[in-house]
């Protein structure tokens, strides 16, 4: 990610400018972020929204990636200095306490929300922003990290029996037939030297790597049932489906 220059002044020219398109907020929370983006206002939303919200929806989901998508690419016609907005971050801050409370709840066995479409794909990709932009979560992002790891050798073996059974070529059934074994290697590097040599120097973070690891397998399996539901349903998981070739 390029910083923004402090030189610039015109919201038009900052690093935001080769951005994505800002796209519409359905939702009163997505809505207000949209809206103050777009105009360099602060955020303009009802006493309580946030605690109202559901924290697997769209309207919250899809205010956290708006707000996080500013430490990264940012958006077109978007001013790059919004990144750090002390009216936005307060906003994101209230967010993440909402979706990390829902996190804990639903890892202690509580029920489940309803799912919302588009928004678990949101949910995995926050996720990672969530933990990554917070040093106090540096625990739960090593989870995460080991979790994916740990996981990827299994799943690139059956990823290329299905690239063989699809016959998508051998192109294709290469690519994860090489990630077997190599795959297999980071997990023990993963196990012993990330993991091991953090909780050596951490060992108070034990919990935290365990909860990093249990919430990425929660909304990857939310995530998973919702295209699963889609594919069973004959429609497209997809928010707007996708035209036909």
């Amino acid at each position: 990610m390029t910083p923004p220059s402090p030189t610039v002044t015109d919201a038009t020219t900052t690093a935001g400018a080769a951005g994505p398109r800002l796209v519409a907020g359905p939702g009163e929370l997505s809505g207000a972020v949209t809206r103050a983006l777009r105009s360099g206002t602060a955020p303009v939303y009802a006493p309580g929204a946030v605690l109202k919200a559901d924290p697997w929806g769209e309207d919250l989901q899809l205010s956290l990636h708006l707000l996080y998508e500013l430490h990264y690419r940012g958006f077109d016609g978007v001013d790059g200095e919004r990144e750090w907005d002390p009216d936005l971050l307060r906003l994101r801050q209230a967010l993440e306490a909402r979706f990390l409370h829902a996190l804990r709840t639903e890892l202690s066995d509580a029920p489940r929300s309803v799912e919302e479409a588009f928004a678990p794909l949101l949910v995995t990709v926050n996720l990672m922003s969530l933990f990554g932009l917070h040093r106090a979560l540096r625990g739960a992002l090593v989870g995460h990290f080991a979790c994916v790891e740990v996981t990827s050798s299994p799943g690139s073996r059956r990823l290329a029996r299905a690239m063989r059974r699809c016959g998508a070529g051998p192109a294709a059934e290469h690519f994860y037939a090489e990630h077997v074994e190599a795959d297999a290697v980071h997990e023990q590097v993963v196990r012993h030297e990330v993991i091991g040599g953090l909780l050596a120097d951490e060992p108070d973070l034990e919990g935290d790597v365990a909860f990093g690891c249990a919430a990425t397998v929660l909304v990857e399996d939310r995530l998973a049932a919702h295209i699963r539901g889609a594919w069973d349903s004959g429609r497209s998981a997809l928010r707007t489906a996708l035209p036909e070739p």
